[in-house]
């Protein structure tokens, strides 16, 4: 079973505490494993269930605004990506999307996504424009369904004297071997062949994945460099997949030992890059315990298990957000909902694009049953760091260490000499 998470405003620390964490109370007694992850704004909890358990959601309530999709899995899955380049995206989208609409209609695909080459406009409200003409975030937003946005009149207010616009691709991007491209990911139930399956439809079915080298971080610039890297140390394919938060490469190579390596070296040359090299023969070591004491005993283990070799991992990756903290008594006064707010304070995602205010505030105001309402009166906004991202396993906060070495009964040891908080442990998956 796999719950994913929308909450809208909320930080990777209150989706834990206040959504993942009562999902997974819910759901204890069915799981044999329980593993979350909690990022800004949303989160991901994957139950793997006893034999003969009840599949039935979780009954928790949750905040406001909070939303969950499941899914459950009665079958083993399989996983297969299609790509599609053409030196003019839109084609290509038009391609994977005619794709796609064949295989949801075969019975044993689960889903399919398209992701990439995906265009709209941006549009940026300016805050001062409405408020001199009386009007909110909220109404333009209502004001916008069904007609085109640049012919959109707010209360006989055209839009275009609103907000500035610009024709732009919108996450998430995807480049393949360098060029502009559309990904088709693929999930399968109980499908006989599913490659075989796929061979007979357009584009690049992608390989199994054996052997690939992969890169994480958190900005798609910085993975560029890593996906050049690779080009020149022979490899035969790059994809990169990004968005605003996140990046994932993955390189496909006869040489993944030597890729990983030169790669690894690159990272090591880049002072302020968060990349993830994975494809070296690593152990990991995943670390339980209160959250307070986990940053701790993780810094006291990694100098134990550096002795053995690198070790990545172990950390709370933080970010820089601007978080909008509502007053929830200054909101029920005038009649605002929390979603109200955020809405003014957060892109909005809309078949033709994306639409949000421009980040100054000072005269954003919110929709109330008794007027607009000035956003300061009813939020607090501020630049700060924090957690891009919490795991959890069988609901327990948890970091994971990654030891570049494959002499797993030397990582076993260095962890039973270890002096580790109470409450703290840590082991070796098998």
């Amino acid at each position: 079973m796999i719950l994913d998470v929308e909450a809208p405003g909320l930080s990777a620390e209150e989706v834990e505490l206040q959504v993942l964490m009562l999902l997974e109370a819910d759901l204890l007694g069915r799981a044999s494993h329980l593993e979350s992850w909690a990022w800004p704004d949303s989160g991901r909890l994957v139950a793997y269930l006893e034999q003969g358990s009840s599949t039935e959601p979780p009954r928790t309530l949750l905040p406001e605004g909070v939303q969950v999709e499941l899914q459950v899995l009665r079958q083993p899955e399989q996983r297969a990506s299609l790509v599609f380049t053409d030196p003019e995206p839109d084609r290509a989208r038009l391609s994977a999307e005619d794709v796609a609409l064949q295989l949801r209609r075969t019975p044993c695909v689960h889903s399919v996504t398209v992701v990439g080459a995906q265009r709209g406009l941006t549009v940026s409200v300016d805050p001062a424009r409405l408020a001199a003409h009386g009007l909110t975030f909220t109404e333009v937003l209502e004001d916008l369904a069904g007609e085109p946005w640049d012919k959109a009149v707010i209360r006989g207010v055209p839009l275009v004297d609103l907000a500035t616009f610009e024709q732009a691709p919108q996450a998430p991007w995807v480049l393949y071997d360098g060029h502009p491209a559309v990904l088709l990911q693929i999930l399968g139930q109980g499908c006989e062949d599913l490659d075989g399956l796929l061979a007979g439809v357009d584009g690049q079915l992608l390989p199994s994945g054996d052997g690939d080298v992969r890169v994480t971080g958190s900005r798609g610039e910085d993975l560029k460099r890593f996906a050049d890297e690779a080009r020149t140390q022979g490899s035969e394919h790059q994809l990169l997949v990004w968005d605003e938060r996140r990046a994932s490469l993955r390189v496909t190579t006869s040489e993944p030992g030597e890729v990983a390596l030169a790669l690894q070296r690159l990272a090591d040359q880049s002072p302020g890059s968060e990349a993830s090299v994975h494809g070296l023969p690593s152990i990991e070591v995943v670390l339980q315990g209160e959250r307070g004491e986990l940053q701790a005993a993780s810094n006291m283990l990694r100098a134990q298990l550096e002795q053995l070799g690198r070790v990545d991992g172990g950390q709370v990756p933080l970010e820089p957000v601007v978080r909008v903290r509502t007053d929830r008594e200054a909101a029920a006064r005038y009649g605002v909902s929390t979603r109200d707010v955020v809405r003014v304070t957060q892109p909005q995602r809309l078949e033709q694009g994306t639409i949000a205010l421009d980040g100054t505030w000072e005269h954003a105001t919110v929709r109330s049953l008794g007027g607009p309402v000035p956003l300061r009166a009813l939020a607090d906004i501020e630049l700060a760091a924090e957690p891009a991202e919490l795991y959890r396993d069988n609901a327990r906060p948890a970091l994971i260490l990654r030891v570049r070495t494959s002499d797993r009964a030397a990582v076993l040891q260095r962890i039973d000499g270890a002096e580790l908080p109470p409450g703290v442990s840590a082991r070796v998956p098998e």
